[in-house]
């Protein structure tokens, strides 16, 4: 996993703070500034500015165990919808008014409706059959055409995806890095982990947001050990690095300068 080549960010404080993790050279003024957006930290009038940031998670499973937290504690009408025979209940469509969706197959190219479009669910629609609905209304981001009882029908049939039966959308209230790489969010709430899982993750998630007010961390147990002399993050770093020079720079790690290195000119 590999962070943008280039940091940007409208906040300087945070411009540094962002340098310093991805040059591997992180402080305990770093460490301090990020506890400071701790969730647990900021006012419940703050929070409310972030109730729909993207929430992201190192893995899927990560994310389906706190979209399912998050759902147990809304009182509101929950549709759950469960494939034929399966096995375990991870592949369950949980469906509400307003919930937060990511369409997983592509549905139409030519008009846009891809894998990894977001969305939220407007209203189930039942036609012929009981236990399920036949078409689910989603509202989907970026959408400008035509709509039908407020947004687009998504036929409700299964798809095959790892060779399990799925629903064409799943739950989207937690999400990975990996969905919002090459982003700029609006607002962000980052979970870290226990150790750098993968290469560049602190970095690439936090250079999401330009201004840390923008962020909120989830987890505010940030030790500086967790960065300095992590074989991980070092790889991460390495990584960045041959990435950099593989571009055409070149770069001092001491320093974090970088160079064009043709100097023909």
């Amino acid at each position: 996993m590999l962070g943008d080549v280039i940091v940007r960010a409208d906040d300087q404080a945070y411009l540094n703070v962002l340098r310093n993790f991805r040059f591997k050279r992180v402080t305990e003024a770093d460490i301090s500034t990020l506890s400071s957006r701790s969730i647990k930290l900021v006012s419940p009038e703050e929070r409310v500015g972030f109730l729909d940031a993207a929430v992201i998670f190192p893995t899927n499973e990560e994310c389906d165990s706190y979209a399912r937290r998050k759902i147990r504690k809304l009182q509101v009408p929950v549709l759950r919808l469960a494939p034929v025979n399966a096995a375990s209940t991870v592949n369950d469509l949980l469906v509400y008014e307003g919930a937060k969706v990511q369409i997983i197959t592509n549905i139409s190219v030519r008009a846009g409706l891809t894998n990894e479009c977001l969305a939220r669910i407007i209203r189930s629609v039942f036609f012929k059959q009981k236990t399920y609905p036949d078409f689910i209304i989603l509202q989907v981001e970026g959408w400008t055409g035509p709509t039908i009882f407020g947004g687009l029908p998504v036929k409700v049939q299964y798809i095959y995806q790892n060779h399990q039966k799925q629903f064409p959308i799943k739950q989207a209230i937690g999400q990975t890095l990996h969905k919002n790489q090459g982003k700029t969010l609006n607002k962000l709430i980052f979970n870290f982990t226990a150790i750098e899982r993968f290469p560049n993750y602190s970095y690439t998630g936090l250079s999401r947001v330009r201004n840390l007010q923008d962020l909120l961390i989830g987890n505010n147990f940030l030790p500086l050990t967790r960065f300095r002399g992590c074989q991980d993050f070092q790889r991460g770093f390495d990584i960045q690095i041959q990435e950099l020079r593989r571009l055409g720079f070149n770069i001092d790690p001491n320093t974090s300068t970088l160079t064009d290195d043709d100097t023909s000119n």
